[in-house]
């Protein structure tokens, strides 16, 4: 056990999907991934060990700011990182924000910092 919490990876996009899940995988976190923001609201039902949803911005159907809000209705302890190719910059948003292509010590070096924050 490494005392790291589950992480639901969200990204329309099957590549990013499986990068972003890979490096968290390398940094020895339990993945799940999914491609829509209902699929990830229905996992965080299903999958009570969800402690963290980093989640693509723009998708089809429901943003990710979006779902993020919508998470926090069911795990209002839940942590999120907000990721971009298409947005500039994280300014105003009420999340924590990386822009794409994720560098993997900008991933571990955000995630290890609000896991310390609690």
């Amino acid at each position: 056990m490494t005392g790291k919490p589950e992480v639901l990876v969200v990204d329309d996009d099957p590549l990013d999907r499986f990068l972003i899940a890979e490096r968290l995988a390398d940094l020895g976190y339990a993945v799940h991934d999914t491609y829509s923001g209902p699929q990830a609201l229905g996992m965080l039902y299903g999958h009570p060990a969800i402690g963290l949803l980093v989640t693509d911005m723009v998708m089809p159907g429901m943003s990710g700011t979006h779902l993020a809000n919508r998470a926090r209705e069911i795990r209002p302890d839940l942590k999120v990182v907000l990721v971009s190719g298409r947005i500039e910059g994280g300014d105003g948003l009420d999340e924590t924000f990386l822009p794409k292509p994720l560098r993997p010590e900008a991933l571990a070096r955000t995630l290890d910092g609000m896991l310390r924050a609690g």
